[in-house]
């Protein structure tokens, strides 16, 4: 049996996880904690769960073997970092009490990916890639500020399942920065689902 958190409702009830699409759970995750979003990442598969995010930051995890942190790392690792279980991602309708979960998603992220680098490769260094890091709107110049308020629209419209929108803002904001990992790698994942040059929908 899934581990549900406590008090949750969600929006879009009743879809069933699919597996082998372009987002895993730690996409999810590193979206949400970027926009301040508050949702419900759910991952299927053999050892079913879910992981809740207040406000973009980790608040609740468990799954059919337990909660808390430890939860939170084996369902990031089950959804798309190890395993391919399949997952979906719905935004948070009520609050949920308890909180079981300590860290920024960043930290959590990057402790999931540095435990699987170091079961599979023996204890070493790892370079990940993330979001860029951005100052205070203030020191940004005009360009970099439209690029910041169109990466944020982009992740805002990708929670929203809005994929044309968000396809939209990352491709204005490529043309700024057209060499950003973060918006080059959304590009690819939207193209994945039909919202592309070739597939606009």
């Amino acid at each position: 049996m899934s581990r549900r958190a406590p008090d949750l409702e969600v929006i879009d009830g009743g879809q069933a996880p699919s597996a082998g699409g372009p987002f895993t759970a730690a996409d999810y995750v590193q979206l949400a904690a970027l926009s301040g979003r508050s949702v419900v990442v759910r991952v299927g598969g053999e050892h079913p769960g879910e992981i809740v995010l207040r406000g973009g930051m980790p608040w609740w995890a468990g799954d059919d073997r337990g909660e808390g942190a430890a939860a939170f790392q084996r369902l990031l690792l089950a959804g798309g970092m190890e395993r391919d279980q399949p997952v979906v991602c719905r935004q948070l309708r009520s609050e949920v009490r308890s909180r079981n979960v300590a860290g920024t998603a960043e930290a959590l992220l990057l402790d999931a990916a540095k435990d699987l680098d170091d079961r599979r490769r023996g204890a070493g260094s790892v370079e990940f890639a993330s979001a860029p890091v951005i100052g205070e709107l203030e020191a940004l110049d005009a360009a970099e500020a439209r690029f910041v308020d169109l990466v944020e629209a982009g992740v805002d419209a990708l929670l929203r399942k809005d994929y044309a929108k968000a396809r939209a803002s990352f491709a204005a904001a490529s043309g700024i920065y057209p060499d950003d990992p973060t918006v080059t790698a959304n590009l690819q994942r939207l193209q994945a689902l039909g919202f592309g040059p070739e597939g606009e929908s």
